[in-house]
């Protein structure tokens, strides 16, 4: 159910930043927008690693769980990788500044739509 829930305020964080109209006077919605994306960005981080890593042992055999804490390493560390790469590329796609950065956020709502159905599946279905 964690995960559920901090998908869900991770993804809540990138529709409201996708929300908000761009303009050269930011109002105190742009700060609240991106103070609240942070929060729940860090939240969702923090809810969703502790979660994997106390997973895992669980999950695997236990002549495996040093492989699996591997390769749930090198994910990450591709994640990480891929990331910049993929910012990159959306930001380029247009040569509009302020229809590049809607769609860079436009693309991570559905990167993390994902997760966010996936953890409703898992947590609400009946295996």
């Amino acid at each position: 159910m964690s995960f559920v829930i901090s998908t869900g305020m991770y993804l809540s964080g990138q529709i409201l930043i996708y929300l908000i109209p761009n303009t050269t006077k930011p109002s105190f919605e742009h700060y609240f927008a991106s103070v609240y994306f942070c929060i729940t960005m860090s939240l969702e981080y923090s809810i969703f690693f502790s979660g994997i890593q106390a997973a895992i042992p669980h999950v695997v055999d236990s002549k495996t769980v040093g492989t699996a804490y591997g390769v749930m390493g090198s994910a990450i560390a591709f994640s990480q990788c891929t990331g910049p790469i993929i910012n990159t590329l959306t930001l380029d796609s247009d040569s509009n500044l302020a229809q590049a950065y809607r769609n860079y956020n436009l693309c991570y709502i559905f990167i993390a739509l994902v997760p966010f159905c996936l953890a409703f599946y898992m947590g609400f279905s009946r295996f």
